[in-house]
């Protein structure tokens, strides 16, 4: 899930008082990255922001700064880093967008930009 939703209305309604229940027999099918692609710049890039805009929307200060530092060196440090390598040996122009779209994704959250992303992820 790249945005989010899902988990934070549920989120919202137990801090509201109200209770999320499991309906086990229950089914669903969902496609992962049927609109975006798994590893498509712009799914990376709503990745990268938004992960940590959760994290910040329901802060408990000890968890939040430890997904940060986790966030900064585990997603955009490696993650940006092996698709910078991989650009250099192989597919340049896709390596090298996604690795400036998680890049994006972590600079838009520090500022505090959101909405949809640049227009160049897609």
């Amino acid at each position: 899930c790249y945005y989010f939703e899902d988990v934070d209305w549920s989120v919202k309604a137990r801090r509201a008082g109200l209770r999320t229940v499991e309906a086990q027999d229950a089914g669903a099918f969902h496609k992962v990255a049927s609109t975006m692609g798994r590893k498509s710049a712009q799914s990376l890039y709503y990745r990268s922001r938004n992960h940590l805009l959760f994290a910040g929307k329901h802060p408990e200060k000890a968890h939040y700064l430890s997904l940060l530092l986790y966030y900064i060196v585990c997603v955009v440090l490696k993650e940006t880093l092996m698709y910078a390598w991989r650009g250099f040996f192989g597919d340049t122009r896709v390596n090298f967008k996604r690795a400036a779209a998680i890049l994006r994704g972590f600079a838009d959250f520090c500022l505090k930009r959101f909405g949809p992303g640049p227009e160049w992820i897609k």
